[in-house]
């Protein structure tokens, strides 16, 4: 899957809001070469081989909040 991180997000915020497991953080910035460590902006990999909570993705998909380390200009 591709996705488009925000300004300001990290992976560890992408890893939730997608997958619901802060775990996947280093994988998921593994798959677009990079560190977890590193800003998550722009088209991203998601991988399909990642394990998914599917109550937390869900609650993100139903809701309006917003990842924590987004910025918004």
């Amino acid at each position: 899957m591709i996705i488009k991180g925000l300004h300001g997000q990290s992976f560890f915020d992408v890893a939730i809001q997608y997958t619901g497991l802060a775990q996947n953080a280093a994988a998921i910035a593994l798959a677009n070469n990079k560190l977890a460590s590193d800003e998550a902006d722009g088209d991203l990999i998601i991988p399909d081989n990642l394990s998914i909570n599917y109550k937390v993705v869900d609650s993100f998909t139903k809701s309006t909040t917003k990842p924590a380390s987004y910025e918004e200009f």
